[in-house]
């Protein structure tokens, strides 16, 4: 499940929620109930410390796609800034 705009993912919610709680009730319970692996949560919690390293690339394009009233595919944001090849791969 992913919320529009904002990139937050399912598991990302369910770790965050565990990540809350697991002061308060054993983390095998919560990973239990929350159906998630024990490595999935480790590895998501680790994810969520370090920054993003695409943010500014993820501005760049949500700029170009704003300016354009939500028309442009990706063919054309690409098209905006061939500077940075790396817009199509984000």
């Amino acid at each position: 499940m992913k919320i529009a705009g904002v990139g937050v993912t399912g598991t990302t919610l369910k770790v965050q929620a565990v990540d809350d709680l697991k002061a308060q009730h054993r983390l095998p319970l919560l990973l239990h109930l929350a159906k998630l692996p024990r490595s999935t949560f480790y590895d998501h919690r680790n994810r969520l410390t370090q920054p993003d390293r695409h943010a500014q690339i993820k501005e760049a394009i949500r700029l170009v796609f704003a300016q354009a009233r939500g028309a442009y595919g990706h063919r054309r944001v690409l098209a905006e800034d061939p500077e940075n090849p790396s817009v199509g791969r984000v």
